[in-house]
């Protein structure tokens, strides 16, 4: 056993990263924190920073693939790949080549080819097994066609001096580049890829002190090559925080009890003061407890579905509903503007007055040619930025064609492009609200994955179980691994669980595990 590194175990809501900055700040030497996640490596560089009092850069806290990017970038001249370089490809070689999602969290988010090669990359799977990728159907082409135009785009990188955010990693592996520090930090152990924890792997082996948190308990991403038995593989002392700031007795109970029927390792640890709630309701019982959907500013709520696809008929009814919510197909912050606006043409005894950003959101929701500006979208956003302050940027920029729009009694006819839910969702808004919404109203409610829910909490979680065909097939080789999915959904409650029976076929959560 390496005796100098460490593996910090912390279940849901135990300060995982709280205590890889502390460690951090205890060891003296060059020291390197690196993490799975772009929004986790900000916000520890935030931390550090305020108790500092100085800015950590990138280059003392950075993402796995950041920090291989930049040990590349020593080494040699490569440039990361822009949205316009694939069209070049496209060109220059006669392939069809979609840009890649850069998403790693989302199983329904990966497509097309330069997934699929990252898939491989990452999981360790041979060409002869593309057609195990797991959007492989969505591909339609030919496996022999599909390992061509990789190959095709493996050399044009080559030939033009280009790497995309799977060949950071995999050059990295291949020329044994280590980066230059005493002490190494890693945080999010349990989301590494196969390929990411070769990598750490290699660099433990060659950095005198390796430091790494996380919670194999929550290792959800299977589908990109993840795996519980890395931290187990990690060769360390081991150290378990024993307090959840987060869950109350109740809830760790229910999780645990999962976590049991299932074989997996539980940690000892203490709950809050709270008792918790759990509830369970068919899909027809959510539907007539809509009065408890909605957040507001001191309480979050969440609607929690295993996939994508599962959020829509969620989203219609919020929309109908009035309900405003982030998340998949939720309001977004120019809406939320735009919706503000429209409240007081609707409501407003005077005059309506209309800042830059007012402006600006409206160029996003409303056909260019109701803008008395004249030009494109792109030409009249620049001459909104280089204008001078004023109190009413209306007058400038809109026409009198819009400002009647605006105070119609259906402006959302005259949108661009309006979907029935963007429909729903601004009708029944202006139906409801008399006065000015907030950003902070859509965020109490939030629809999302399990999987985009990791590392977050609420008040109160609403967790379908509903699951399709695919995964039900799938937990025959592995159900492990859809329970730690789930495990993951408990785990965002602070105080109310409430688990949602959905039709069709769902993950076994029963009343007690």
């Amino acid at each position: 056993m390496h005796m100098s590194n460490l593996a910090i175990w912390g279940a849901p809501g135990t300060g995982k990263t709280s205590a890889l900055i502390e460690k951090y700040l205890q060891k003296s030497g060059k020291k390197l924190i690196v993490t799975f996640s772009r929004s986790t490596a900000d916000d520890i560089r935030k931390r550090l920073s305020d108790l500092n009092g100085e800015e950590v850069t990138k280059d003392e806290v950075n993402t796995i693939h950041g920090t291989c990017n930049c040990l590349l970038a020593e080494k040699k001249n490569v440039k990361l790949m822009k949205p316009n370089d694939y069209k070049r490809f496209e060109n220059d070689t006669g392939n069809k080549l979609s840009k890649p999602t850069h998403d790693e969290t989302e199983p329904s988010k990966s497509r097309g080819l330069v997934d699929c090669w990252g898939w491989m990359q990452n999981t360790g799977t041979p060409y002869k097994k593309i057609t195990k990728f797991p959007g492989w159907k969505e591909l339609k082409i030919p496996p022999s066609q599909a390992r061509k135009v990789i190959k095709d785009f493996q050399q044009w990188k080559l030939d033009n001096d280009k790497i995309n955010f799977t060949d950071m990693l995999v050059e990295v592996l291949r020329h044994q580049l280590i980066p230059d520090c005493d002490v190494l930090l890693v945080d999010e152990f349990q989301d590494l890829t196969a390929l990411q924890f070769k990598i750490i792997k290699l660099w433990s082996e060659n950095i005198d002190t390796v430091i790494i948190a996380g919670d194999p308990l929550q290792s959800i991403y299977g589908f990109w090559g993840g795996s519980p038995e890395y931290f187990k593989q990690f060769d360390s002392e081991q150290t378990v925080l024993d307090k959840s700031y987060r869950l109350p007795a109740a809830i760790w109970e229910y999780a645990c009890g999962l976590a049991n029927r299932y074989n997996m390792d539980i940690p000892k640890i203490d709950t809050t003061a709270q008792e918790g709630k759990i509830d369970h309701l068919n899909y027809k019982q959510y539907l007539a407890h809509k009065s408890f959907w909605k957040g507001n500013k001191n309480f979050k709520v969440f609607h929690l579905v295993r996939s994508n696809y599962q959020a829509a008929r969620i989203a219609h009814e919020m929309a109908r509903e009035g309900i405003l919510w982030a998340g998949i197909s939720g309001w977004t912050k120019q809406e939320i503007i735009v919706l503000n606006i429209l409240i007081m043409a609707k409501h407003g005894i005077e005059k309506l007055v209309l800042s830059k950003s007012d402006i600006l959101a409206m160029l996003d929701q409303f056909p260019v040619n109701y803008f008395s500006y004249g030009g494109s979208k792109k030409s009249i956003k620049a001459a909104i930025e280089e204008e001078q302050y004023r109190d009413d940027y209306g007058p400038l920029f809109v026409g009198d064609s819009l400002y009647k729009i605006l105070e119609s009694p259906n402006p959302v006819n005259y949108m661009s492009n309006p979907s029935d839910l963007k429909y729903e969702k601004f009708q029944a808004a202006l139906e409801k609200y008399a006065e000015e919404v907030t950003w902070s109203e859509a965020e109490a409610t939030v629809l999302t994955t399990i999987h985009g829910s990791k590392g977050l909490e609420a008040d109160r979680v609403f967790l379908h179980t509903g699951i399709s065909n695919k995964i039900k097939k799938e937990m025959r080789k592995d159900p492990a691994e859809e329970a730690r999915v789930f495990y993951v959904g408990i785990t965002r409650s602070k105080e109310e669980l409430i688990v949602v029976k959905d039709k069709g076929k769902n993950f076994p959560l029963t009343r007690r595990q």
